[in-house]
Order: structure tokens, then sequence, then C-alpha cells
């Protein structure tokens, strides 16, 4: 549980962004390329997200690397992009004091911000998220009002409505049986509630929650309210190899995107530049009929 209190939003009072259909970022050298759904020149192309914890998201840069070394004045964008990943990676294990650990962070800052105008705020939660943990110690996250535009997302998301239909069949049962305010996040075979977001449905929640627990709470006699509960954080035990080693991988296509954003995050996280924090949602407030 993160020790610095508690962000709870409300209705509208949710951070704002400003949208824009595109933007371009020079990440320490002159050739400009896009992230989001659009493409480097030389022939990369990538549709770049923050990743969660979970499970790995699937976007790939298509290109390979040259394994030749270049003059500097003749490198390619692959090997450009890999200096960049490289330069990003060692910053991460070399730093030796807050100073460094801040100036790191308004790095990933400054690349969030223009992710978000790339993406054209598409991403905006999962990149929320992650800019959020990019402290020493992130407060908590609650969103109690159900009219929020994380909640309506969520509500709308088809893997959240097949775990609402099981949770509601449940609940016509349970429900007499439980006290007002009672909490239940198990069935009766203590089997979790739980959802997994898929990016076919919806990328933002696959990037920024991914997976997550659910229950249900007692308001009335024939009302619950659903919430989710969620760890944010990196979860990576597939890959021994730090994002550094993976590098080549990624840029040969040998290794998805994701997969290595997932390893890079680890290592962030290891060295305490993202922090761990916990999220907690109200979706909704349903109505159901009480089984007799």
């Amino acid at each position: 549980m993160a020790s610095g209190g508690s962000i709870t939003l409300k209705g509208n009072s949710e951070a704002s962004r400003k949208e824009s259909s595109s933007a371009s970022i020079t990440p320490g050298y002159s050739d400009s390329f896009v992230w989001g759904d659009r493409g480097y020149s030389g022939g990369i192309s990538a549709s770049v997200s923050p990743v969660r914890t979970g499970g790995c998201y699937t976007p790939k840069i298509n290109g390979g690397a040259s394994s030749t070394p270049k003059p500097s004045g003749s490198l390619s964008i692959t090997d450009k992009f890999r200096d960049f990943l490289e330069g990003i990676v060692r910053k991460v294990e070399d730093f030796s004091s807050k100073t460094k650990k801040d100036l790191l962070r308004g790095i990933l800052k400054n690349f969030l911000e223009a992710l978000r105008h790339a993406s054209s705020n598409s991403l905006k939660y999962s990149i929320n998220f992650l800019e959020h943990a990019l402290q020493d110690n992130p407060s908590e996250i609650i969103i109690t009002n159900e009219k929020s535009e994380l909640s309506k997302k969520i509500r709308e998301n088809e893997d959240y409505k097949k775990v609402r239909k099981y949770i509601i069949s449940v609940a016509k049962e349970l429900l007499p049986t439980m006290k007002a305010g009672e909490e239940r996040k198990i069935d009766k075979n203590k089997k979790e509630f739980s959802a997994t977001f898929s990016k076919e449905h919806n990328l933002d929640l696959y990037l920024a929650i991914n997976n997550a627990d659910l229950y249900f709470k007692k308001e009335s006699e024939d009302t619950i309210s659903i919430w989710l509960k969620d760890t944010y954080n990196f979860d990576n035990a597939t890959l021994k190899e730090n994002s550094i080693e993976l590098i080549d991988d990624l840029l040969k296509d040998k290794l998805a995107f994701g997969k290595w954003l997932n390893e890079f995050g680890q290592d962030l996280e290891n060295n305490h530049i993202v922090n761990k924090y916990e999220i907690k949602i109200k979706i909704e407030t349903v109505k159901i009929s009480i089984l007799q």
C-alpha cells in the first residue's frame, strides 16, 4: 500500500489533458520521429504505449537493426533509436543521487507528454497512471464517483460486462444473507471476481490496468455497488535479461515491443524510478432482483 495519502477523483475533477492529433519528439538527435499509431522514417513503425503488470501487449517495431558499425555521421534511424534506448536504460542503472533520479523522471515525463499528444489522448489513463508512479511515494488513486470518465469507460468495456453479469448472479443469491456495507470479493466456491482487459476491446484499459480484482458491496436490500481494485506495478517474471540486453532482439523484431517495455518498466521499478501504488474505482451501482 502506498504511503503518500490518497487522491480522490470525483465527477469532472479528473485531470484533463489538451488533445492534439500528432507530435514529434527528438530524443537526443536530429531525426524527428512520431510516436503513436504513426511511424518512423527509415523502416521502423510502432505503436508505442506504457505497459502494465499482469501480461504484455504486442505492438512491435518492424525493421531490423544493423549489426555493422557505422560512422556517427551515417547512423541509421534504427541505430540511433538503439542508442537512445541504451542511453535511457543506462541512466536507470547508473544514477547515484536523487538529483539524477529526478532528472531521469523528467525525461520520462517529457516523453509521456509527447506520447499523450501523439496518441490524441486515447491512452489517457495508461499515461497518467505511469506518470503518477514517477515519484518516491505515489499516493493511492481513489475514484468514488461512478459518473467519472474512467468508470464509464470500464462500464462500456466488453471484458468488464462479462464479469459484471457473473457478479450480479452471485449477488442475487448472497445479498439476503449479507449486512449493509458488507463487501464480497469471492463467490461461494471462494473464486475471486477478476477482470482482464484486452487490447482488442480497449487498449487504454489494457495498458493502464490489465488485470484487476473486482468486488461488490451491499448498499441496500436490493442494491449493490461494484468496485475495481488494482496495484499499479510492473511484474515481469518471464524475461531474465535486463532491458539493455534485450534491445538488439527488440530491433531485430525477435521481441515484441510490449514485452521489452514491460522489462524496462521492471528495471525502472527495481531502481525506484517508478513506484507501485493502489488504485480503487467505483464502477457502478446496480439494482437487482433478489432470488426468492
